[in-house]
């Protein structure tokens, strides 16, 4: 996609559809899976998303033989052509389905093929123009197989579209870990590429899930066992055999594969895991080292704080460092300066005391830090060196890659999750007290609050408190029950210097919450109430976030809950993410055609155009650029659009979206003789080739209104190819 080595194309997950209120949750139910109404579904959304030119060259993979046989007999009872290819057809029949597929006489062209187990690879297919996806993801690599069907180039091909419909499948996650080439399995990674969208794709192509799609993606996510050890031993000795060696974790993160710190989770450290599954490492750390390592890639080098990790590898490196190296290191890459409060909790931490675990590993000695002696002779044993190195750099490139010097806030990053013990460490606390900390607690004058958005249904009543965004810079919260406004503990909560909000979506998400930013709170909203259900007193609360909620994350977070989700069949359900706006040197002629009295040829004879910026590529004598008015192109072109077409049509014309000029005819949309349709033929196979019968020029619109314009053999003489539609400006 980056090189524009492949077609653009627009993904559009759609909710698989419930059938008398029974939502397909397997592929095994054969009575749903073909029934008229999921077929009608069907239909309604493929004609609804449509293709690039409207005429329609589908993939449809079915997930078995007799489905694809059922849905392509029931779409030929509705109008359709299709045909079913399975594994048990031949070659010649095959083959010959690929050709009437790609045909450009309409009077045998296919519109679809059903397929099951074939057509994943080695097969070419280049005027596919849409794939539709009717089964469950049960591997990215197949999934990435059949969407590609569609991606070559050919001429005549703007775009490629592929509806992908979206059961209530355990495998849902694979989706976004396919569409966006993300290997890390990194649960919080994937949930961001679903709610940013296209924005993290490159070029024209988009990305769209409709909300409930989305709940099923983020549901699959949150159940899924990412650290399998079956898959954590595929990727290890994937990567082993590609770099020809026993694989640190760094070099998970040169090669874009897992994130490595899932070998960590498995076997509290990467060393464990080796030594688990690879029979040929041959290296072995006793009891203590290896505990100690465990530490260290768990407490430590988590990438949630920086200054430990860059304490350790200056050490390991120097043997000593000074605070103001430290300081300087420090502002150098980040632009802050950690404070005396944080060097104190960073040497409390290496040694292990904040989780009452005390280790000799640093102190302080003359402004410098150093290692005990103790510790020194630990490290002259290579292994544990090796594999504790590895450990900080691995820490130190992913703090790096999530670092922003914009959200930044006194040892957070807003928008980053934490866990409740990430945060006592990251405040400075001198102990872990989260098991202890529940929704909030006040310490130093410092209140962080802990909100589940979305409360499970078998929560008590007694602590299900009604928390939620207002806005998204304001937040509404509630103490604890049986508080009142002349209790301590709220009067530390009104008086902190610090207040700070994490919220999470539900428990099923895990232990880390996302950090929304420092709040005060908001002037006179302090009120004393009781709990709906219990009675209780309680307090509520308005804060003001310093900084609002980015928009994203938002959505994510206050998105309905998703048992509750209600069936959405509005043909507007997907918002579509707009591209930002390009600034270019480079111009062409805009030509106005609406209501325009002469043709072409006088047009340009007599310069009655005006001059628009564009790309470099498009800045030639060769292209052209008009604004598209009426909505009978709107699948590709929006009303009222700007577009750049291209001069000297050369070519086979089928399938080719072009400017056309008739003068025996006259378009409403435009108020003259010009119009923008996809043009299309139906032939004659004679002795000298073929002739045409009619010439269909086509509209490809979501208003069904729309008919072709029909021109026989006489009336085509009267029309004029102008230009051959190239894409729609920004």
């Amino acid at each position: 996609m980056e090189e524009n080595m492949l077609i653009p194309f627009h993904y559009y997950g759609v909710t698989d559809l419930s059938v008398n209120d029974e939502i397909l949750e397997n592929e095994s139910d054969f009575r749903l899976l073909t029934s008229e109404e999921r077929v009608n579904k069907i239909i309604s959304k493929i004609d609804f998303y449509g293709s690039d030119n409207g005429l329609t060259r589908g993939l449809i993979f079915c997930s078995k033989k007799n489905e694809a046989k059922e849905l392509s007999d029931k779409f030929n009872q509705k109008g359709y052509k299709t045909i079913a290819l399975t594994g048990d057809s031949s070659e010649d029949e095959r083959t010959k389905a690929i050709e009437l597929l790609e045909s450009d006489d309409l009077s045998i062209k296919l519109d679809y093929i059903f397929t099951v187990d074939i057509f994943n690879e080695g097969i070419n297919i280049p005027k596919i123009n849409q794939v539709i996806m009717i089964r469950p993801t049960q591997s990215a690599i197949i999934f990435i197989q059949q969407f590609g069907r569609g991606l070559r180039k050919t001429e005549n091909k703007y775009y490629l579209t592929i509806i992908d419909f979206i059961g209530n499948y355990k495998n849902n996650y694979l989706i976004p870990i396919a569409l966006y080439g993300d290997t890390s399995f990194n649960k919080d990674k994937i949930r961001k590429l679903i709610s940013e969208g296209s924005s993290m794709i490159p070029g024209e192509s988009t990305i769209n899930f409709d909300e409930i799609t989305k709940e099923r993606i983020y549901a699959s996510i949150d159940s899924a066992k990412m650290q399998l050890l079956t898959d954590l031993k595929i990727d290890y000795n994937n990567l082993k055999s590609r770099i020809g060696r026993i694989p640190m974790m760094i070099d998970f993160v040169k090669n874009n594969s897992r994130d490595p710190f899932s070998f960590i989770e498995y076997s509290k450290s990467y060393f464990n895991f080796i030594n688990k599954v690879d029979k040929t490492f041959d290296k072995s750390l006793d009891k203590r080292l290896s505990e100690l390592l465990e530490l260290f890639s768990k407490e430590i080098n988590n990438a949630k704080r920086i200054e430990e990790s860059i304490i350790l590898k200056e050490l390991l490196n120097s043997n000593e460092l000074t605070i103001s190296k430290l300081n300087e290191l420090i502002f150098d890459k980040y632009q802050y300066r950690p404070s005396i409060e944080t060097i104190k909790s960073c040497i409390s931490n290496i040694n292990f005391s904040f989780i009452r675990k005390e280790e000799k590993v640093i102190f302080i000695e003359n402004n410098t830090f150093k290692f005990y002696d103790e510790f020194i002779k630990l490290i002259t044993n290579t292994t544990f060196r090796e594999f504790l190195f590895d450990s900080v750099n691995y820490s130190i490139h992913n703090f790096n890659k999530n670092f922003n010097k914009d959200y930044y806030r006194d040892g957070l990053l807003l928008f980053n999750k934490y866990s409740r013990k990430d945060v006592c460490r990251l405040l400075n606390w001198e102990n872990d007290v989260s098991s202890t900390v529940y929704g909030y607690r006040t310490r130093n004058e410092v209140t962080p609050c802990f909100v589940t958005y979305h409360k499970s249904d078998d929560i008590e009543n007694t602590i299900k408190y009604n928390d939620y965004f207002v806005t998204p810079s304001v937040f509404a919260w509630e103490s604890r029950s049986n508080r009142k406004l002349s209790s301590q503990e709220i009067k530390n909560v009104v008086a902190s210097k610090r207040i700070l909000l994490f919220v999470k979506k539900e428990d099923a998400e895990g232990t880390d919450f996302y950090f929304m930013g420092d709040a005060s709170i908001i002037k006179d909203s302090i009120q004393q109430a009781e709990m709906p259900d219990s009675g209780k007193p309680i307090i509520h609360f308005k804060f003001l976030l310093e900084q609002p909620v980015k928009d994203d994350l938002y959505n994510y977070i206050t998105a309905v809950k998703r048992q509750k989700l209600p069936q959405n069949n509005s043909k507007h359900e997907i918002k579509l993410i707009e591209k930002k706006e390009k600034t270019f040197q480079f111009t062409i002629p805009l030509y106005d055609f609406h209501a325009a009295a002469g043709n072409f040829s006088e047009m340009q004879d007599e310069k009655q155009y005006n001059l628009i910026p564009v790309q470099e590529r498009y800045a030639s004598d060769d292209y052209f650029a008009c604004r598209v008015i009426g909505d009978s192109m709107n699948k590709t072109i929006p009303n009222n659009s700007i577009c750049i077409f291209k001069k000297n049509v050369t070519g086979s014309r089928s399938g080719k979206i072009l400017l056309i000029e008739n003068r025996d005819s006259f378009d409403p949309d435009f108020n003259s003789a010009f119009t923008v349709k996809t043009y299309s033929s139906v032939k004659t196979i004679t002795e000298e080739g073929y002739r045409h019968d009619s010439i269909l020029l086509k509209p490809n619109s979501y208003d069904k209104s729309f008919k072709s314009i029909i021109l026989d053999e006489e009336s085509a003489k009267e029309m004029s190819v102008i230009s051959e539609f190239v894409k729609v400006l920004d």
